[in-house]
């Protein structure tokens, strides 16, 4: 069953998902370290001096933030572009897999194609 794209089939609690840049968990300071992950909005630094990317959000699964997501919604075009997955914990198979089913569902709420996904690793 599906409701404007997006899946009904798996709890929220079991779906991965990137946190806002403004949640409370993320916007005490400019850099933060909560829970062993370092986060840091980057829009305002210079190109060349971003680590993650413009607007980087978080990605949670399960209870663990693993990563973050540098993703651009090109309305124009109709599609998420995805720059970079930056893992902080080596991604299972599982994680990788439920990240990108909800990128997918991401981009079908949106209305929009999905392109990208370069992925790397340990961004720490």
């Amino acid at each position: 069953m599906s409701t404007r794209g997006i899946s009904t089939t798996r709890s929220r609690a079991e779906r991965p998902s990137c946190r806002r840049s403004t949640d409370s968990s993320t916007t005490a300071s400019a850099r933060k370290e909560l829970f062993d992950f370092e986060y840091t909005l980057e829009m305002y630094k210079p190109a060349a001096d971003r680590r993650w990317g413009y607007f980087a959000l978080p990605i949670l699964h399960d209870d663990r933030l693993v990563g973050k997501i540098d993703e651009t919604a090109d309305r124009t075009a109709s599609v998420l572009q995805v720059n970079a997955i930056h893992a902080d914990v080596r991604f299972t198979r599982a994680m990788s897999q439920a990240i990108d089913a909800e990128l997918t569902e991401l981009a079908t709420w949106l209305g929009m194609d999905r392109t990208g996904d370069r992925r790397s690793s340990k961004a720490r």
